[in-house]
């Protein structure tokens, strides 16, 4: 099998397109097409379905696609090791977050890992958890870090990073924020802003108001920015559940201020999620282990 042929086939498969491929590698689609056209008479298989201008992977496609992906990974790892043996690491990492660590922990701990290895390139990608998984899934990034209590897929790999504590907040217009501890049925008239509607974060404050404080779940507001939830909050426009460190800022500036209920203590956790079948290059593999290392010194 000529490597060169399926390493175009590889490109094209994972742009989802001839053209976007031909950009990437500076060479005419003509000239990709024409060699994809060799490998798929070489295997004596069609490796795409074309309909109109679109294409897909074919099943047999599928299958010669999740070995190219491993060759060469493995041919990125090795390459990555022998620079490292020269003393020179160099490489890209993509990162997903959701919005809490995506906000309030990755920046800082980039910029240790940025002192540490400053020919590494580092790019952080933030979304809603399902957002994150799917670019795992698609392989748009190359690990993420998500939070919330959530059945992940038996294809993707997770290790837990840190429990958060979730949190009621409120402004110190709130009369609530006056009280040492309030009873659960003092949040029956309060309205609750939340974070956007299927996200991780939006299931677990539900769950929380509704089954364990047992009140209504009254939202008067949907954010999908945490920052924008802790400052809606400050202006006195509800009330909201949020992880401890997303609100940590606010909470040292006196913008907000933690409501305690009774007897009531909540948890969230984060986890590092990345494909199980993945083949980590040097560099993901020394930012994971970075992030492990110093995430205590920003929670």
């Amino acid at each position: 099998m000529d490597l060169h042929y399926l390493w175009l086939f590889y490109k094209v498969a994972k742009n989802k397109s001839f053209s976007k491929a031909a950009e990437e590698l500076t060479l005419s689609q003509p000239t990709i097409s024409m060699q994809v056209k060799k490998l798929e008479a070489e295997l004596g298989i069609n490796l795409f379905d074309r309909f109109g201008k679109n294409i897909y992977l074919s099943r047999d496609g599928e299958f010669v696609y999740s070995y190219a992906e491993k060759i060469f990974e493995t041919v990125k790892e090795l390459e990555d090791h022998i620079a490292a043996q020269k003393g020179k690491i160099i490489g890209n990492v993509h990162i997903g977050a959701s919005n809490t660590p995506g906000v309030h922990i990755l920046p800082n701990l980039l910029g240790v890992f940025k002192k540490n290895y400053p020919d590494i390139t580092t790019h952080l990608h933030i979304r809603n958890t399902q957002d994150i998984l799917n670019m795992i899934i698609t392989n748009q990034v190359d690990f993420a870090i998500v939070g919330g209590k959530y059945e992940y897929k038996k294809t993707l790999k997770t290790k837990k990073l840190f429990d958060d504590s979730i949190i009621l907040i409120g402004s110190p217009e709130n009369s609530l924020t006056q009280k040492d501890s309030i009873l659960p049925e003092e949040l029956i008239e309060q309205p609750f802003i939340t974070h956007e509607v299927n996200s991780n974060l939006y299931y677990a404050a539900e769950d929380i108001i509704k089954n364990d404080l047992k009140v209504p779940f009254k939202t008067s507001m949907t954010l999908g920015n945490i920052t924008a939830i802790n400052n809606a909050v400050a202006a006195n426009l509800g009330i909201s559940l949020v992880p401890f460190t997303s609100a940590k800022h606010h909470l040292e500036k006196g913008m907000v201020k933690k409501i305690s209920v009774e007897n009531k203590i909540w948890t969230y956790p984060f986890y590092i999620v990345y494909y199980r079948d993945k083949i980590l290059n040097l560099p993901t593999k020394l930012l994971i282990k970075t992030i492990g290392e110093k995430i205590n010194d920003f929670i």
